[in-house]
């Protein structure tokens, strides 16, 4: 791990961390919390080698840590390819539209967050694995 001001950069190819597993997450957030600031964005890079890297990632997450996973793999790059999607410019004129009787919430909530993500100015990326995991919406951090 090499910690600067605000951020802690760890290589997951590391040697050091060979046969990382799950069960190794609770003693690496331990050391992530002991060796860098609450605040410090957390990059993980080549997740790929570690099994089940979602869920480290999501630990950091709970933890409200920025955290930064990249990973050089085809198979990594492939989980980064979202869906495609879309959103209504106004959420009354998609529920007036679309079709079905159900309140679909969950989507218009959806719909809500990327609207004002959009109206904030932020560049929007999206990330999941088909019938594993999806995240909706990452940004870019742009300073002010």
């Amino acid at each position: 791990m090499r910690r600067f001001k605000h951020v802690l950069y760890c290589n997951l190819e590391d040697t050091r961390l060979f046969g990382m597993t799950q069960e190794d997450f609770p003693n690496f957030l331990a050391a992530v919390d002991q060796v860098s600031a609450s605040d410090a964005t957390v990059f993980l890079d080549e997740v790929q080698e570690v099994e089940g890297w979602e869920r480290l990632v999501r630990a950091l997450l709970d933890r409200r840590r920025n955290v930064c996973a990249t990973g050089s793999s085809a198979s990594f790059r492939q989980r980064l390819v979202a869906p495609r999607k879309y959103y209504a410019i106004d959420n009354g004129l998609r529920r007036v539209n679309a079709p079905g009787t159900t309140p679909d919430c969950g989507r218009r909530l959806e719909n809500f967050v990327f609207l004002e993500l959009r109206s904030r100015g932020e560049t929007l990326h999206y990330a999941g694995e088909k019938d594993v995991w999806e995240c909706d919406f990452v940004t870019e951090r742009n300073p002010p």
